[in-house]
């Protein structure tokens, strides 16, 4: 269904025309190797050696992570809700992960 709509958007607005440039190069190879080969091997790494619920919970520090890493290499801001949000999503997974 999703295809039926964005196809006739993407035709009408982008095509099909690709610009090989490095930085695309680049972006799509760090993609392919470190966001999917590399995160998929470390969750199962982090799996063997601990709980799965405990891994799984890792999942939710990624925006904020990401976030923090956008405000570092990219210069993008950060408000007070923002950082507030990641600090209570990080005081969670600490409850969760921590040993009892």
């Amino acid at each position: 269904m999703a295809t039926l709509v964005a196809l006739p958007l993407s035709l009408g607005v982008e095509g099909f025309a690709v610009q090989w440039a490095p930085a695309m190069l680049f972006a799509t190879g760090w993609l392919a190797v470190v966001n999917s080969i590399g995160a998929t091997s470390l969750l199962f790494i982090l799996m063997r050696k601990g709980e799965a619920s405990k891994v799984a919970s890792l999942f939710y520090l990624i925006p904020g992570v990401t976030a923090l890493m956008a405000y570092a290499v990219l210069g993008e801001t950060l408000d007070a809700l923002a950082l507030a949000g990641f600090l209570v999503t990080a005081g969670a997974v600490w409850l969760c992960t921590r040993s009892r």
